[in-house]
């Protein structure tokens, strides 16, 4: 069975970096998420709202948007079919998933320059 094509990069500049990079780990791997993600899965978007830090909030429509157009349909949309996508381990499966990498520490550091201290000083 050929996976479909999830398109993140179309909305790398319209997300920010550690939302998207969370949504990918979910996805591709089955990497649980935090409480504001998962509300945005699960279709309670008034607990997304609350949940949401200043990017966040600014970008909901943008992440809807990348969930509703480019997400697995099976992998959002009420609580049983997240719990689901968890147990069934994403599209790949955690054995695929690579916790870290250099690139994404760097945008991490881009986004967050006070995490420059915890990441060894890399990007700053």
């Amino acid at each position: 069975m050929t996976l479909a094509e999830v398109n993140y990069e179309k909305y790398e500049n319209r997300i920010p970096h550690i939302t998207l990079e969370t949504l990918r780990n979910y996805i591709e791997y089955g990497v649980p998420t935090g409480g504001f993600i998962q509300a945005v899965l699960t279709n309670n978007l008034f607990g997304a709202y609350g949940r949401a830090d200043e990017g966040n909030r600014a970008a909901l429509g943008d992440i809807v948007m990348f969930v509703n157009n480019e997400a697995p349909g099976n992998c959002w949309g009420s609580s049983d079919h997240v719990k689901e996508w968890l147990e069934k381990e994403g599209r790949q499966g955690r054995g695929a998933y690579v916790p870290f990498t250099f690139s994404t520490i760097d945008k991490l550091v881009e986004e967050f320059p006070q995490v420059s201290d915890q990441c060894g000083g890399r990007g700053a």
